[in-house]
């Protein structure tokens, strides 16, 4: 059975109103940014996340900690896995995310924590390393 079609009248300033249990299936609350993105006969809504700025720059951050430390880290928002080293199988960073060792690390913008910076390692003797590249990471983030 497929879900019924919500319609919806465009007011007089074209502004669209989503009904609440839209809002909270898709989890958007007021003040969240949303993503249109018109495709031929179609408008794609979705929620704006602002990790997906930086997640090519991650990616190839964590790439170059795995290449020269040969430790994996990830870059989650909330619960869910955005990147990881293209190096690494997946199945090895599943296995590694049930792992206690970890350091980790918030990313925030406007003082909300966005997505987290997670290295799976217990060594300490790479804090400064990993609280450095979380501050440039903040800092860009604030730029964009």
């Amino acid at each position: 059975m497929s879900k019924p079609t919500i319609v919806r009248k465009i007011d007089d300033l074209g502004r669209l109103v989503l009904p609440k249990d839209v809002r909270k299936i898709l989890n958007i609350h007021t003040g969240d940014l949303l993503a249109l993105t018109p495709k031929e006969n179609v408008l794609e809504v979705t929620k704006y996340s602002s990790i997906q700025e930086i997640h090519f720059l991650v990616e190839i951050l964590l790439d170059t900690i795995y290449e020269k430390y040969h430790i994996e880290g990830i870059l989650l928002e909330g619960e869910n896995l955005i990147c990881y080293p293209s190096i690494v199988s997946y199945q090895k960073i599943k296995e590694k995310r049930e792992s206690k060792d970890s350091l980790k690390y918030s990313l925030l913008r406007e003082e909300k924590e966005i997505g987290k910076l997670v290295f799976f390692t217990s060594d300490e003797k790479y804090q400064e390393l990993f609280s450095f590249l979380t501050f440039f990471l903040r800092k860009y983030l604030e730029e964009c």
